[in-house]
């Protein structure tokens, strides 16, 4: 495995040398390692690349593997050989925030991460940026979502009660089951529980049975997996079919993942991500050219990469030098429209108010419902 790999200026044909030069460092997984996602956000990051990044930046990429230490590792070289500004990591798993917080501390080169999501990242340091939503307003939107869902063919009135099932070893789905308790409750929607989900289907299956049988009985109920599993179209399945499930199944953008199969997922399956393939016709025109490039449909890693180099683009423009310290002021008060949304960080380094899509999902297909932005204010 080739790590800090130089994307070539003769090859790309997209860079100018001289002392203008910006240097960026890429550092996030890049290969599957049994992290597809990695995979995902470097074909939009390299198309973005290739689309719209200026002329005079020159980006070099470091594979981490998902492992912290490599990240520390990367950052603290890159920081040393001239590097203004790091893209990565992609999700908090990959680094502890206090070690994170050290290094920004003693470098001051700003992180713009594509996919972070958990909130106490994004309020460590001022020089944290994520293209992407924090999960206080991922979880305020989900349940705006559930508190607003009627569906007479269904049966479905209005959600009345919540389950909520969480990984216990996984912070990303302990973190969000923690908002999504209090949005909920913002909303009058009760949460009757948490069911520990351990890797084992046939355990949820019989904890969900034994713990809130009442609940499952009521059509207009919901419950929310805050999980990535590599088995959920078995998961959902189990619980249509076990359990005899007739309200709606619900997760956050964890599912955006999951790739549809020839199974057809019974009831109503809705989640919220940041993209979707075919919402306009910029989403649309980046879905063709991403399948030109790499015969695959691109997920929200994809888009939310991509607008990462849309929003360097846009601070550069007003940039006069190309320091650190310019180019975290600079991000601060970018303001653009990209494939996920809106995004405008409103003159700090928090996104304002973030939009997201809701989707429909079963296996033979993903059906775009809305995109909606909701306040995180309602869980505050």
């Amino acid at each position: 495995m080739k790590r800090g790999i130089l994307l070539s200026i003769l090859a790309l044909g997209l860079f100018s040398c001289g002392d203008n030069t910006l240097k960026v460092a890429v550092i996030m997984p890049m290969e599957n390692f049994d992290l597809p996602y990695g995979m995902d956000a470097k074909n939009g990051l390299n198309l973005a690349i290739l689309d719209i990044a200026p002329e005079n930046v020159e980006f070099q990429y470091f594979d981490t593997e998902g492992k912290s230490e490599f990240f520390l590792k990367y950052y603290e070289e890159a920081a040393k050989n001239g590097a203004e500004l790091v893209i990565g990591p992609l999700l908090s798993s990959e680094v502890k925030i206090e070690d994170l917080v050290n290094l920004i501390e003693k470098y001051k080169v700003p992180l713009l991460s594509p996919a972070i999501t958990n909130d106490d990242y994004l309020h460590a340091s001022d020089l944290f940026f994520s293209v992407a939503a924090p999960n206080s307003v991922i979880a305020a939107n989900l349940a705006f979502l559930l508190s607003k869902f009627r569906d007479k063919n269904a049966g479905i009135d209005g959600i009345e009660e919540v389950i909520l099932v969480q990984n216990p070893d996984n912070p990303y789905s302990v973190n969000i089951t923690e908002l999504e308790k209090k949005a909920l409750k913002s909303y009058g929607i009760k949460v009757v529980g948490i069911s520990e989900f351990n890797g084992s289907r046939q355990d949820l299956i019989d904890d969900l049975r034994e713990k809130f049988s009442g609940t499952l009985q009521n059509s207009n109920s919901a419950i929310i997996i805050n999980l990535y599993a590599d088995n959920l179209n078995d998961l959902l399945l189990d619980i249509r079919n076990e359990l005899n499930y007739k309200g709606v199944l619900a997760g956050p953008d964890s599912w955006d993942v999951v790739e549809p199969t020839s199974t057809k997922i019974p009831g109503i399956n809705i989640y919220v991500a940041f993209f979707f393939p075919t919402e306009n016709d910029s989403t649309k025109a980046f879905t063709k050219r991403y399948m030109e490039h790499y015969k695959k449909v691109p997920s929200s890693f994809s888009a939310l990469a991509y607008d990462a180099i849309k929003v360097l683009n846009e601070a550069l423009k007003k940039s006069k030098v190309y320091t650190s310290e310019e180019i975290a002021r600079r991000l601060k008060f970018v303001s653009t429209m990209g494939l996920t949304g809106e995004i405008d960080f409103g003159g700090d380094n928090i996104l304002e108010d973030k939009s997201v899509v809701s989707i429909l999902y079963t296996g033979r297909e993903k059906r775009f419902i809305r995109r909606t932005t909701v306040s995180a204010a309602v869980i505050k």
